[in-house]
């Protein structure tokens, strides 16, 4: 899916020079929720969230990997809660507006529970995740 359109201009001198000349407007199209990532490169990298109240039975994350992404949940202390760990996801990779998360855990058990998401990334951008009560697309 694409936003409809984002519209930018662009200066060939800087926007105070020549008023009718060097001046063009672009367009720019890009997927859903796709305007900011966290990138990691070959050597990886992790991302942990503020406490939060999950609410849904469904995690999923919007993220283009080359290399792999796991998501581990953390208790309020920053300690893995079991069947939510790094080792207890399944591997996700490949271009998605919403991977599904899948661990050995129910996340359904954890309904209302205040935890912390780390995201570990490698080759990866990550622009999102999203916690819901209806199963992915």
């Amino acid at each position: 899916m694409w936003l409809p359109n984002l519209y930018y201009g662009g200066y060939k001198f800087g926007h105070k020079m020549d008023r009718w000349e060097g001046r063009e407007i672009g367009l720019v199209k890009m997927q859903r929720d796709r305007y900011v990532s966290r990138d990691a490169g070959p050597d990886g990298g992790t991302l942990i969230t503020r406490r939060a109240v999950l609410a849904g039975h469904t995690m999923t994350v919007n993220a283009n990997v080359r290399g792999e992404l796991r998501v581990a949940l953390l208790d309020a202390e920053g300690h893995p809660i079991p069947g939510f760990s790094t080792e207890d996801c399944h591997p996700i990779s490949g271009d998605n507006l919403s991977h599904a998360v899948l661990w050995q855990g129910e996340l359904a058990n954890l309904r209302n529970k205040a935890v912390r998401i780390a995201f570990h990334l490698r080759n990866a951008e990550l622009y999102g995740f999203d916690l819901t009560t209806h199963e992915p697309r």
